[in-house]
């Protein structure tokens, strides 16, 4: 299964037409979809995207947006959803970030979200793994210890995230990929495959 995997609009989405060009098979938004709008913005956004996707809410996003996404039946903020022969499971927001933002959660609240999900899944967050190589800011790592002790226990297959625009990367945890691919404001994203656990990160240019 091919997937797109994009985060962090903000509210822009000059870029969103463009993603009917590439072929893929599900379209994952991993948050920050407004630029701390609400429900009707989501709705908005949200309208443009071409189906099939699945999403969470992201640090910017009000909790309205959470609504948003579930009235849409793509969200994945404490659920699994199946789509082919591949499970998706998620938890929105982020960690407590530097200055208060909308929607943050404790890392205990974080891992209890996501403590009943299945080995072998796609897990998409909107906080990257504590201390990889997608959480740097300069020089330190603010990423969620949360979201990697369950990678580390859970085992999913593959983690996509966003949140950290510095650190469009891929990485592992274990045997786990890791993938931040930037920020869809300025046309970042990436092609993922679960069939060979392999990464693209690209560009509109």
């Amino acid at each position: 299964m091919l997937l797109c995997v994009i985060a962090d609009l903000h509210g822009r989405t000059e870029y969103i037409p463009r993603l009917r060009e590439i072929d893929y098979d599900l379209l994952i938004i991993c948050g920050d979809i407004t630029d701390f709008g609400h429900y009707k913005d989501a709705q908005s956004i949200l309208n443009q995207f071409p189906e099939p996707y699945v999403a969470v809410h992201g640090n910017c996003d009000h909790e309205d947006v959470l609504e948003a996404l579930t009235d849409r039946g793509c969200s994945l903020h404490q659920k699994v959803i199946k789509r082919e022969y591949e499970s998706f499971a998620g938890f929105g927001g982020s960690n407590p970030f530097i200055g208060k933002t909308p929607s943050e959660y404790p890392e205990d609240i974080i891992y209890k979200g996501l403590s009943a999900i299945s080995e072998g899944c796609v897990l998409v967050t909107h906080a990257p793994p504590y201390n990889t190589k997608t959480d740097k800011v300069f020089i330190k790592h603010v990423g969620s210890t949360a979201v990697r002790r369950i990678i580390e226990e859970k085992k999913p297959q593959i983690a996509v995230c966003g949140h950290i625009h510095e650190s469009k990367n891929q990485d592992y945890v274990g045997k786990t990929l890791v993938v931040n691919p930037g920020k869809f404001s300025s046309g970042y994203y990436a092609l993922v495959s679960t069939g060979d656990h392999t990464c693209k990160l690209k560009r509109f240019t």
